[in-house]
């Protein structure tokens, strides 16, 4: 997922990788990661890292979104990453 965060070209990009690195294993990959996916390839040079913060993905679902009379809908019902 790429999203565009200010008008003046900074972005925020969310990917999946390999489970299990080191925070500092992943963000040494971050450079073969973005020539990886993103388009033209850019190289280190061509752009310039704020922030990363790598973290595990969690998805949680009620065991039922129905139960007698009440009834779980939308975000009331899941939590999942936007990736």
């Amino acid at each position: 997922m790429a999203a565009q965060l200010t008008a003046d070209g900074m972005w925020r990009l969310t990917y999946g990788d390999v489970y299990g690195l080191s925070r500092e294993e992943y963000l040494k990959r971050l450079p073969q990661r973005y020539a990886e996916i993103l388009p033209g390839h850019p190289q280190p040079d061509e752009y310039k890292i704020v922030a990363a913060s790598p973290y595990k993905l969690q998805q949680r679902c009620a065991p039922s979104l129905r139960v007698g009379r009440f009834l779980l809908v939308a975000d009331a019902g899941h939590l999942c990453n936007p990736l």
